[in-house]
């Protein structure tokens, strides 16, 4: 997805609980062009290409039965968030203006 030119600036993340999901909004400005990996079946990692982040906390601790944390970071390349669960999750990434809504559910029983 492609908004501009620019590398998303990452300037805010609210995390929303319920009972039976969590919703993290990454909150910025910027081009939302980002790419999501499956790193393994407890961490899901976001890269926003020549993205940075304003906040001055590198990990947030969620202390959530879906998810114990989200680290923050940048190099060369740009902005990466990653999400560490505490077990297997299904999870969707909404777009929305000048953020993403990335939810979180448990995965579904075999």
């Amino acid at each position: 997805m492609l908004m501009d030119e620019k590398g998303f600036i990452l300037i805010g993340v609210i995390v929303r609980r319920s009972a039976q999901a969590l919703t993290v909004w990454l909150k910025g400005s910027g081009s939302l062009r980002y790419h999501a990996t499956a790193m393994d079946a407890q961490r899901l990692a976001l890269d926003f290409p020549g993205g940075r982040s304003v906040l001055q906390q590198s990990m947030m601790a969620v202390h959530h039965p879906l998810l114990a944390r989200i680290r923050i970071g940048t190099d060369r390349r740009g902005l990466r968030v990653v999400f560490e669960t505490e077990s297997r999750i299904r999870y969707a990434i909404r777009p929305r203006p000048q953020a993403l809504a990335i939810q979180f559910q448990p995965a579904r029983k075999r």
